[in-house]
This record gives C-alpha cells, sequence and structure tokens, in this order.
C-alpha cells in the first residue's frame, strides 16, 4: 500500500511537470508564430557622414539598411542639404580600385545591408555649412516598394573615428517611415 502510494505521488509530480514543459513550449511557439505575424520593419540606421578633408572634395555617407518583410531595393537617397550625392560601389579588379555609381542596391527580406568604407556608400559633394554646423543631415532613402524613410545622419571630422557617431545608435533618431509616396 505505501509503494502504491509513492507510486501516485510520482505519478502525479511527473504530470505536473510535464504539463509545465509542454506550457513553456507552447509558449515559444507563440513567440516564433508572433513573430511571423509581426516581421521586422524595413528601417535604417548607423548613418553617418565621413567629411573629406579638402571641403572642395566629396565626403562620403555610410549606414545600415535592414531589411523588413519582403525583398526591395533602395533606389536612391535625397539629400537636400548638399549640392549633388550619387550611390557608389567600390570593385577590385585586376588588382586594382574603382568605384562604379550603383543604380540601386537589393535589400533582401529580414537581411542587413551595410554601406561602408571599401564597399557600397554615397558620395556627397557641397554639403551647406548649416549642416555641418547643426551636426546632422536629414537624409531621405527612398525604396522600390515606395517606402521613404527620413534618417539624420550625423557628420564625422576628417581622420576621426566614426565610433562617436554611431554611439547614438539606439536612439530614435528620425527613422521615420514618410508612406508609399511616389518618388
Amino acid at each position: 500500500m505505501a509503494q502504491r502510494k509513492e507510486f501516485i505521488m510520482f505519478s502525479r509530480r511527473l504530470l505536473i511537470l510535464s504539463s509545465a514543459a509542454l506550457a513553456l513550449t507552447s509558449l515559444a511557439g507563440c513567440n516564433k508564430a508572433t513573430d511571423m505575424l509581426n516581421p521586422p520593419a524595413l528601417h535604417v540606421d548607423r548613418a553617418y557622414v565621413k567629411l573629406a578633408a579638402n571641403p572642395d572634395a566629396p565626403s562620403a555617407l555610410y549606414f545600415t539598411v535592414h531589411g523588413g518583410a519582403s525583398d526591395t531595393k533602395l533606389l536612391n537617397v535625397l539629400i537636400d542639404s548638399a549640392l549633388r550625392y550619387e550611390m557608389h560601389e567600390s570593385v577590385t579588379s585586376g588588382g586594382m580600385s574603382d568605384m562604379k555609381k550603383l543604380e540601386y542596391a537589393v535589400i533582401p527580406a529580414g537581411k542587413d545591408v551595410a554601406f561602408k568604407p571599401g564597399g557600397m556608400h554615397v558620395m556627397v559633394w557641397g554639403i551647406s555649412k548649416s549642416a555641418i554646423a547643426a551636426n546632422k543631415m536629414p537624409v531621405i532613402f527612398v525604396f522600390q516598394n515606395g517606402d521613404r524613410i527620413e534618417f539624420d545622419a550625423q557628420f564625422v571630422k576628417p581622420g576621426a573615428d566614426a565610433g562617436a557617431a554611431m554611439a547614438h545608435d539606439g536612439m530614435a533618431m528620425g527613422n521615420e517611415v514618410m508612406g508609399n509616396e511616389a518618388q
């Protein structure tokens, strides 16, 4: 009789533990289901402009685009505080480095695409003195899916490390989707 009572108590404990484990597994599955229902939004961060040592030379804009729920393309950037800007890509062929104009950048769903030194970047000419004085340059990123995202890029002086500009990564510094407007 004592053995039967111990067996029943053991069975109850096992049933309770199994139920708790099953409940936790179900909750973990809910997070994955929720993630599938709410995929990450297309967004831009880590934007900074590395100023050229010579003010007559072009500066370079670097940033990271985080892909959203579906593939898209970055078609253009719009910069009101600059005279001219172009997306470029650094390429190496036969041991020689060169830059070529970039018509668009593919942004795969859920993936990060970095515009960084030695790779894709935006050349920027004639940045306004007022933007430099304010230490921010509003940039509008134009995507094939119709999204237009505005983000303020900070300036990095010639010879300085970009780390200071990147220190504000987690802050909401103007990562605003402006809607599905035509270019």
